[in-house]
């Protein structure tokens, strides 16, 4: 993917080299589109700031990790990433590019992204974020609506818009409940944005004070 034109730097060429672990642990360099929702608190049932804090100041990779790695939904939702892009493209009847490289903003230091897909577009680079939903999370979302997403996926899919500088971006489910896809087309919100930015910069602020001393971290 050509960044030339983004604010975006390359913080790892290919994430695909890492082991899982390996990858887990480069993950705690930054707060990357998935942690949004969390320095949100639109997860606050599953995972609190506070959690994520001592996630990112926590220099190995704990057994509660690995166990939610291994989790049926999360192995399954890996497995069928390409499936779901392949359907997306079809619909879409444009070409995704699947970038292996991890990114950071250039100007929001804190901000690290990992794209599932990206369409090329006369509007630009647009995201395509790829979902499995099991027949638990089927609940949260309204195939009815454009915009029928749970809100913490909506935040990580601006926090992938404010690194390609789009106008939306995508969500590609497939539904375990019918083996249903969907596309749902997310418009950009200003407000949401800003929010990102200010909450975002606000836990790295505390992740980067509390990592102070403890071996195996470099503060940026």
């Amino acid at each position: 993917m050509d960044i030339s034109n983004l604010p975006l730097i390359v913080a790892i060429p290919n994430i695909l080299e890492l082991s899982e672990e390996e990858y887990a642990l480069a993950r705690r360099n930054g707060l990357g589109a998935s942690d949004a929702s969390v320095y949100l608190n639109l997860q606050s049932q599953w995972k609190t700031v506070q959690d994520l804090i001592i996630e990112k100041c926590t220099p190995y990779i704990t057994d509660e990790e690995r166990a939610i790695g291994e989790k049926e939904v999360v192995r399954k939702g890996r497995d069928l990433e390409p499936l779901i892009l392949q359907k997306a493209e079809k619909e879409l009847g444009m070409p995704i590019e699947k970038p292996t490289a991890m990114y950071r903003h250039k100007e929001y230091e804190f901000m690290t992204i990992n794209f599932d897909g990206v369409m090329h577009t006369p509007e630009g680079l647009i995201p395509v974020e790829c979902k499995f939903v099991s027949r638990n999370g089927d609940k949260y979302y309204d195939r009815t609506k454009p915009e029928g997403i749970p809100e913490y996926y909506r935040a990580q899919l601006h926090q992938q818009m404010i690194g390609l500088n789009a106008p939306y971006g995508y969500l590609a489910a497939l539904f375990d409940k019918g083996w249903i896809f969907h596309l749902f087309k997310i418009q950009r919100d200003e407000k949401l944005i800003n929010q990102i930015i200010v909450e975002g910069y606000k836990t790295w602020e505390l992740i980067k004070a509390r990592r102070k001393g403890i071996t195996g971290f470099t503060n940026r």
